[in-house]
C-alpha cells in the first residue's frame, strides 16, 4: 500500500486551488466541482473564503465597532454561507458543522481584545476557509466525488508570526505525507488555503492571498506534478485585459518570467506561489473556473515561447 500511495504522489497527483469568485455561491461551487470530477488526479483541493466574507472579516478584525455593528457583520456572513447551505441536498449532514463554526466566529467576533491581539484575528480570519471547505466537500459528494473535509492546520506548521506567518518546509512535507497521503487514494480532501498553525497549536495566516501559496506548499510537500490555480480569469494576460482590448492570455510562462509578473502587480498569482513550484519542478496552471473549456495559462521551469 506504501508503495501505491508513493506512486500517486509522484507521479500524477493534481492539487487545485479555488479562488473566492470561484466559490461565491451554490452554482459557482457546482462550476468548481464539475472541474473537479473531470480530472481524476485531482486529489486534493485548497479553498479560499467565498467572495465578500474575507472583507467582512478583515473589517471585525480591524475596525472598531459597537456589538450591533459586529453582529451586522456576521449577519451577512452568515447570509453568504446559507444561501450555499440551503441550497445541498443533505443540508442536515452540514448545518450543525456550519454552525459551530458560526458560534465560534461569532465568540472571536465579540472578544473584548480582538482589536489588539494579532493572535485572535488570525483565528478570526481563518473562519472564511473553514466554512467554505466544508461547503465545498458537501458540495463535491453531491457530484458524486468522494470528498472529505480536512484541517489544514494539522499539516500546515508555521511560525508565530500573525498575519504573515513563515510555512515550516521540512514539517509540512512530513505531515502532509502522514496525514493527507494515505486518504488521496480513494479520497478527495477539500481543505483550507492562507491557514496555518504555529508550534503551540495556535490559528496563524500566511498574509492576505495565501491560499496560492497553500495550494503551492502543499503541492511541494507531496510531490504533486501539477497546481492548478483556478480563479476568474482566463490564465495570464499579456497585459491589464480591464485597460485594453488587446490583452491576451499567454499560453505558457516560465516561472520567472511569472515570479516577475507577480512582484510587479500582476494579481492573478501570490508572489510567493511559484518558490515551491520552483523548488520541485511542479508544473502550475491558471484558468478561469467559470470558463475552463477556453484553457489558460501553463506556468513551467522551461517555456518554449
Amino acid at each position: 500500500m506504501k508503495k501505491k500511495v508513493s506512486h500517486i504522489a509522484l507521479n500524477n497527483l493534481n492539487v487545485a486551488k479555488f479562488g473566492g469568485t470561484s466559490l461565491a455561491n451554490f452554482v459557482a461551487m457546482q462550476n468548481c466541482a464539475k472541474i473537479v470530477k473531470n480530472n481524476p488526479n485531482t486529489k486534493l483541493v485548497v479553498v479560499s473564503a467565498s467572495a465578500g466574507v474575507t472583507n467582512l472579516l478583515v473589517d471585525i478584525a480591524h475596525t472598531a465597532m459597537s456589538k450591533q455593528q459586529i453582529k451586522q457583520k456576521l449577519a451577512e456572513i452568515d447570509n453568504i454561507q446559507q444561501a450555499i447551505l440551503q441550497a445541498l441536498e443533505n443540508v442536515d449532514e452540514v448545518e450543525a458543522k456550519l454552525q459551530q463554526l458560526q458560534s465560534s466566529l461569532s465568540d472571536l467576533a465579540l472578544h473584548e481584545e480582538m482589536l489588539h491581539r494579532a493572535d485572535l484575528k488570525d483565528a478570526l480570519l481563518s473562519h472564511g476557509e473553514r466554512m467554505s471547505s466544508l461547503l465545498f466537500s458537501a458540495v463535491l459528494n453531491q457530484f458524486d466525488v468522494k470528498a472529505e473535509n480536512f484541517d489544514v492546520r494539522n499539516v500546515l506548521k508555521t511560525d508565530s508570526e500573525f498575519g504573515q506567518a513563515v510555512p515550516n518546509l521540512d514539517q509540512i512535507s512530513v505531515a502532509a505525507k502522514q496525514l493527507m497521503l494515505p486518504s488521496l487514494v480513494n479520497t478527495v480532501l477539500v481543505t483550507q488555503g492562507f491557514v496555518g498553525s504555529d508550534q503551540q497549536g495556535n490559528t496563524t495566516t500566511l498574509g492576505r492571498g495565501g491560499s496560492d501559496f497553500t495550494a503551492a506548499l502543499l503541492a511541494e510537500g507531496l510531490g504533486a506534478e501539477t497546481c492548478e490555480i483556478w480563479t476568474d480569469v482566463i490564465g495570464v494576460y499579456t497585459t491589464d485585459p480591464r485597460i485594453t482590448d488587446a490583452a491576451r492570455p499567454l499560453p505558457e510562462l516560465s516561472f520567472e518570467e511569472a515570479a516577475e509578473m507577480a512582484t510587479f502587480g500582476a494579481k492573478v498569482l501570490h508572489p510567493a506561489t511559484m518558490e515551491p513550484a520552483l523548488r520541485q519542478n511542479i508544473k502550475v496552471f491558471v484558468g478561469s473556473s467559470k470558463e475552463p473549456e477556453k484553457g489558460g495559462t501553463w506556468i513551467i521551469r522551461d517555456c518554449e515561447t
